[in-house]
């Protein structure tokens, strides 16, 4: 369960990513993005366990690298939605999801065929 700092500081960290005012970028793994902010990155990942149960992890790195906090929240616990849905705003962002969709949409509303012929 997170403490009321942790609430606030996840809260304000999920209105700014949902207003793209955070620059999450994607990192090598397809399940974890980054943030760097001065001296400090946060990273947000998501997997499961050896139960199949998902769960979300925020880790906050020095400048070193060193892990200065990880918490990690799965599915059955109380604040798994508040984590996970940063999560996912954050994986839209870091592979600009929005723009993406946006480009497809253009294409759609034009004339002629969707989609690329087969190479044969």
């Amino acid at each position: 369960m997170l403490d009321n700092r942790y609430k606030f500081f996840i809260s304000s960290l999920l209105k700014k990513t949902k207003e793209s005012q955070v620059n999450w970028q994607p990192t090598s793994s397809q399940y974890a993005f980054i943030v760097t902010e001065e001296d400090v990155s946060i990273t947000i990942s998501s997997d499961s366990d050896e139960f199949n149960r998902e769960y979300t992890s925020l880790t906050i790195r020095d400048k070193s690298g060193k892990v200065i906090d990880n918490i990690s929240i799965d599915e059955n616990e109380k604040d798994y939605l508040v984590l996970s849905d940063l999560f996912n705003e954050a994986r839209r962002k870091a592979n600009n999801v929005d723009e993406t969709i946006d480009k497809l949409i253009k294409k759609l509303s034009n004339d002629g065929e969707f989609g690329e012929q087969p190479a044969f």
